[in-house]
């Protein structure tokens, strides 16, 4: 049955959207399960105007509250729905169903594992208490808080994994300077990240791609290699992420311990209901203020007024001593003894606050008392009735029971009648409520059009189920019709690495555009994408997609794509079909290393050409005094660390190409390079791993110039690392970075050395016209020393 109801008038407003007036579907149920639809009108709901910034964030929410009440005679255990077959977190076991499917291999379970998280979980208020201690629990997390920071998200999801029997740990980075976790199987372990996106403004999560282009790469590997994850990210901000992969970094097994110890089941008692509402949170359980307008939570309220016959009371009451019962209420049955009832109300949510009270007839000060207990054995009084006063009402706002840290899911009521009170005091009637706190992405939402909610429970006995919707409607200006024809690559057809996507809306797109989001898959079923960032925001309105890497691609490989729009109100349109295409080039060069010839100086890049892929006719050659480097054909801004203001522009670094299989690197003072192998068609390669020269060295260098009476300056080649920049909360913001000293053992008198500057500095007199030789010396900490001659000519 659907009611429309006009609490909103139809030009009402939200977010700037024409909304109609609020609706309400209200469903009766009599049996443990039903299924029923609800048309929702309009074509605007949170999944079509979802905003990926860091929360889960919509333009649009029609839903307004979802409640379920208790209307029969019989106690009525763990009633749920789940709409849409959506948001079944019941139990950890209903969660682990709806983020595996039977006969996934491990690589499949770790990545649906990665996109349930990370498409689940939000940034936000940090709660992470709720998952540590003895009484830890996801499923409470997911559906009462749901936000967080790095700790949050990846306690979450090595938890699923471990309950659901995989192979997880938890771990830090930085010495807990970044909260992360991993997979094992295969052998080996596997990153992922399921909280940080590849750039601002995109969904969450990343993973590192090894250089075979298949294999998902592990921490220890990225600290080896940051280029492994570097080619995952799309802006200057995820240099900043590389920076956690130091040497303060742990992971600790989850030893298949966890075993989950909630659900969200309840029992309903006639005349109890539950109420959960997408209205903003006034009072957080983090500090009792309200949430942000936009946060990604919602509050809702149990509320249970008993039924005060003796069927009821003797059935749902704790305990009851010494009571009678009429038709005005309850009374002490021995009036020279003290009567009582105790009642409970539980929330499978956390609560966050709550009132309580009654109706009573009091005809003398203290003949009735109400007490206030959240375990069932301490007992507080909160309200004491004066003669003629028949009403109470008590907030629970303020206790600290309803609020972080204590995690409480119900309180205790007790009505006592006081010994020797007049015999009219009576006990008329008792109410309770329990608000709490929900994650909204956790709530059973109606989308725009029908809807199909599937209702269950677990009693077997005739009993009935009211179930209420309310929502309103709201339909778009306009929203984008799906993407229909591709301008390249062709669908089925061949395409090089060096790919730049193009698409074509239809003559009439529907809107305005002013995004699109890209998804390109190794697979067919779309189940992960290539890399982070190829699952890509497009914040333009020009229907195409340039890749931040192209050296992803495995050279005959199958790849699958789509793309959707969004309107410039915010809304986003169908998905195109998926199409694919086949990739071809080069595999990467390979075995490359350097031969240095310590008394010459002299040395040689060589390679083997790829053992893979189409056939290399040219190699780029990539050089960087940082391990771990990321080729660049072009200066790159990036952060080096967390916490930076600006970026640091980095470098171009290719310096030179040949058809040859050996490069002359004599007299470079970078020690570490990468070749890239190119076909005929300029489909580049993913870059070999560094090749490395003895460092810290002296390289060879040409012959010096210098002028008689004029300033000299020249720097000692040193074949030096840098090292990389960390963010670490007990370590140096720099390490790796070569320590040495430099001294000179022969040389002109006129000549000084800067042993850490590694400068040559001096003015030749008139007699110094000539050759000179300087014999330089590097002493480094680990290593023999390095000596060499170095000429000056001074005219």
């Amino acid at each position: 049955m659907v009611v429309s109801l006009a609490m909103l008038t139809s030009g009402a407003q939200a977010d700037g959207i024409p909304v109609g007036p609020q609706r309400m579907h209200r469903e009766v149920i009599r049996g443990s399960e039903a299924r029923y639809t609800v048309e929702v009108g309009g074509d605007l709901d949170e999944f079509n105007t979802l905003d990926y910034q860091g929360q889960r964030r919509w333009r649009f929410q029609p839903n307004i509250s979802v409640t379920i009440s208790n209307t029969g005679d019989t106690l009525v255990a763990n009633p749920r729905i789940v709409i849409n077959r959506r948001r079944n977190w019941h139990s950890m076991g209903d969660i682990i169903a709806e983020i595996f499917e039977p006969g996934q291999n491990d690589e499949e379970r770790a990545f649906a594992l990665w996109d349930w998280c990370r498409r689940n979980i939000s940034g936000g208020a940090t709660t992470d208490k709720t998952l540590w201690g003895d009484e830890r629990s996801v499923v409470r997390f997911m559906n009462s808080f749901g936000t967080g920071a790095c700790g949050t998200f990846h306690i979450v999801m090595p938890l699923i994994g471990d309950a659901a029997g995989m192979d997880c740990d938890s771990g830090c980075l930085g010495h807990c300077a970044h909260a992360v976790q991993r997979e094992r199987y295969g052998g080996r372990d596997h990153y992922f990240d399921c909280m940080i996106g590849h750039g601002r403004g995109q969904p969450a999560g990343h993973f590192p791609l090894a250089l075979d282009n298949h294999t998902i790469a592990g921490a220890d590997d990225i600290c080896g290699d940051r280029y492994v994850l570097a080619r995952a990210g799309s802006d200057a901000g995820f240099g900043a992420v590389l920076s956690y992969f130091n040497p303060g970094r742990s992971f600790h097994p989850m030893k298949h311990q966890f075993r989950e110890p909630r659900t969200m089941g309840m029992a309903l008692r006639p005349g109890e209901r539950i109420e959960r509402t997408w209205l903003p949170v006034e009072r957080s359980w983090v500090d009792g203020k309200p949430l942000p307008e936009r946060a990604p939570n919602g509050r809702g309220t149990v509320r249970y007024q008993p039924r005060l016959t003796e069927k009821d009371v003797r059935r749902d009451a704790v305990s009851l001593d010494n009571m009678a019962f009429g038709n005005d209420g309850l009374r002490a049955a021995q009036t020279d003894l003290s009567a009582e009832v105790v009642y409970r109300i539980y929330s499978p949510y956390v609560l966050t606050g709550g009132s309580l009270g009654g109706t009573f007839n009091v005809p003398a000060d203290g003949a009735v008392e109400l007490l206030l207990s959240f375990d069932g054995q301490k007992w507080d009084s909160i309200w004491r009735g004066e003669r003629g006063q028949s009403i109470a009402k008590i907030s629970l706002d303020d206790r600290p029971e309803c609020g972080a840290p204590a995690l409480t899911h119900h309180y205790f009521l007790k009505a006592r009648i006081a010994a020797d009170a007049p015999a009219a005091t009576r006990v008329v009637q008792i109410w309770m409520e329990a608000e709490f706190q929900a994650y909204l992405p956790s709530l059973p939402a109606l989308a725009a059009g029908e809807n199909t909610v599937e209702y269950r429970d677990d009693t077997a006995e005739p009993h009935q189920i009211t179930i209420e919707h309310r929502w309103r409607e709201a339909t778009a200006a306009s929203i984008p019709a799906a993407p229909e024809a591709l301008m390249r690559p062709s669908d089925g057809g061949d395409s090089g690495f060096n790919i730049v996507f193009e698409w074509k809306m239809p003559d009439d797109p529907g809107a305005a555009i002013d995004a699109y989001e890209f998804f390109l898959s190794p697979r067919l079923d779309l189940a992960w994408p290539l890399l982070a960032c190829y699952h890509s925001v497009i914040h333009s309105p020009d229907p195409k997609f340039s890749p931040p890497t192209t050296d992803a691609f495995i050279d005959g490989h199958s790849y699958y794509w789509r793309v959707r729009a969004r309107s410039s109100d915010g809304v986003w349109g169908p998905w195109s079909q998926t199409w694919s295409f086949t990739a071809h080039g080069p595999g990467p060069a390979t075995d490359p290393a350097v031969e240095f010839d310590q008394a010459t100086g002299r040395a040689t890049l060589a390679w083997q050409p790829p053992g893979s892929g189409r056939r290399a006719v040219r190699y780029q050659i990539y050089a960087s005094d940082a391990p771990g480097f990321t080729p660049l054909l072009e200066p790159t801004e990036s952060y080096l660390r967390v916490g930076d203001k600006e970026p640091t522009v980095l470098p171009a670094n290719l310096i030179g190409d040949t058809t040859d299989t050996q490069f002359d690197v004599t007299g470079r003072t970078e020690p570490f390079y990468r070749i890239v192998a190119m076909d005929d068609a300029g489909s580049r390669s993913q870059p070999t791993v560094c090749a490395a020269l003895p460092h810290p060295a002296l390289a060879a260098g040409a012959p010096l110039a210098a002028v008689v009476g004029q300033q000299f300056e020249a720097r000692i080649p040193v074949i030096r690392s840098i090292g990389l920049p960390a963010t670490d909360c007990k370590g140096p913001p720099q390490y790796g970075e070569d320590e040495f000293s430099l001294r000179i053992n022969a040389s002109p008198d006129w000549l000084t050395v800067d042993g850490k500057a590694g400068s040559l500095r001096g003015i030749p007199p008139a007699s110094a016209r000539g050759e000179h030789r300087v014999t330089v010396e590097l002493a480094a900490a680990s290593g023999k020393p390095c000596t060499r001659d170095y000429v000056i000519m001074v005219r």
